[in-house]
């Protein structure tokens, strides 16, 4: 009985495995993108350099740590800021 319910899931899986595979059928050949593609991906970079350009801030604070650098261990350093 435990095998029946073996051999239908098995041939459930193989069924709907064989009939996912059919939308994609030229999956090797390199897609050709169309001139609105060209177009949204101009569009979606012109965008993300506008982002990393500008800063949204009021304020921009830089400070300068020193850091020991060792080949066997690492103590960290401590930064305090004064946010008043």
């Amino acid at each position: 009985m435990k095998k029946i319910f073996l051999y239908m899931s098995c041939i459930a899986t193989l069924l709907g495995a064989m009939s996912s595979c059919g939308d994609n059928e030229d999956f090797s050949v390199p897609h050709i993108l169309t001139q609105d593609e060209l177009d949204e991906i101009a569009r979606q970079d012109s965008i993300k350099n506008e982002q990393m350009n500008s800063i949204n801030a009021d304020l921009i604070l830089e400070y300068n740590v020193n850091i020991t650098i060792s080949q066997s261990l690492y103590d960290g350093a401590t930064l305090e800021i004064d946010n008043q």
